[in-house]
């Protein structure tokens, strides 16, 4: 008759929790990161857009979509903020998208017509919706170039008497 076969339990060592414990904080470092590579701006009386570039540069894909904001600074005490969120789809490891925004459509009276624009704040993942390895290098203010500002519209004064050409008479 044979003995049963002894089975070793081994015990946790001060080397078997070490690397334990590095290889859950590099797994946990392996998350999305999310940055805004790179941005242009046209700002000028004719067109008012801003482009970003935006970039996951972590080790994990975004399976969710996010938000990106773009906000429009005005010199306190304005502070009337135009803005803009755009819906972004998930990103791959390495993957980017360019998102743009035009404020054109809300230029009124009240924001002077967005001619007091200094800059143009845009967050990546605005609302937290994603799990971030860095959650503070999402966002980019980009100044805006300065517009000159045009003429007020000349109001009709109509045609003086004076200035009417004389009528021929036969």
């Amino acid at each position: 008759m044979s003995t049963p076969a002894l089975h070793r339990i081994s015990f946790p060592t001060k080397r078997n929790i070490l690397l334990l414990l590095l290889s859950g904080l590099f797994f946990a470092g392996c998350g999305s990161d999310i940055i805004i590579e790179r941005t242009s701006i046209t700002w000028n009386p004719a067109e008012k857009i801003v482009s970003a570039r935006v970039l996951n540069r972590g080790f994990d894909h975004t399976y969710r979509d996010f938000r990106v904001s773009f906000t429009a600074n005005q010199p306190r005490p304005l502070r009337l903020e135009p803005q803009i969120v755009r819906i972004a789809p998930g990103l791959e490891v390495g993957g980017a998208h360019i998102i743009s925004a035009d404020f054109k459509a809300l230029e009124n009276r009240a924001n002077n017509y967005l001619n007091n624009i200094e800059s143009v704040t845009i967050v990546a993942d605005s609302e937290d919706d994603i799990n971030e390895t860095r959650e503070t290098n999402n966002s980019v203010t980009i100044p805006t170039p300065s517009v000159p500002s045009l003429p007020p519209p000349q109001q009709d004064k109509g045609v003086s008497p004076e200035s009417r050409p004389s009528s021929l008479t036969p």
